[in-house]
């Protein structure tokens, strides 16, 4: 995108004709952005609700666009939108601290369970049917219960 600049009464006509959201896009940058250079520049803004109001068809009063001091008309007469160096391109910076070198670490040292057992609850208690006191459903210590026969649930009839 190139960089588009403007003076400060295209902005301010530009700032009341439509959304910030869609200058912003239509320049490149966010609408914060936007707002801090209409406020850098002093060029008023619509108040929340504006748009609305407009859209219901009230009639709704612009400020003036207001007139700068002798000393500051040459330092805020424009503002350029878009990339500051279009030749640099930004490259995102490695992450660092405990969580990014932690999930670096689990990255190159994957977890592997031997036997290919592969629910953990099973895994550390010896797996299924040999794990010490599980019995099937329908069954007890003692023997069978009478009028059950599910088998292979854990037994809470003890």
């Amino acid at each position: 995108m190139e960089p588009v600049q403007l003076t400060r009464e295209e902005l301010y006509e530009a700032v009341w004709t439509e959304p910030a959201r869609t200058l912003a896009k239509r320049y490149g940058v966010s609408d914060v952005a936007l707002g801090k250079a209409c406020r850098r520049l002093r060029i008023p803004r619509p108040w929340p609700g504006y748009w609305r109001q407009r859209e219901c068809g009230k009639h709704v009063r612009r400020p003036r666009l207001p007139k700068l001091k002798p000393d500051e008309q040459e330092k805020l007469a424009s503002v350029t939108f878009g990339p500051r160096n279009p030749s640099v391109k930004e490259t995102p910076e490695e992450p660092t601290g405990p969580v990014a070198e932690r999930k670096r670490y689990e990255a190159n040292h994957p977890i592997t369970v031997p036997g290919g057992v592969s629910c953990g609850w099973a895994a550390a208690h010896g797996g299924g049917r040999h794990v010490a006191g599980w019995t099937p459903l329908g069954q007890s210590l003692n023997g069978p219960v009478s009028g059950t026969s599910t088998p292979g649930v854990i037994s809470t009839l003890q």
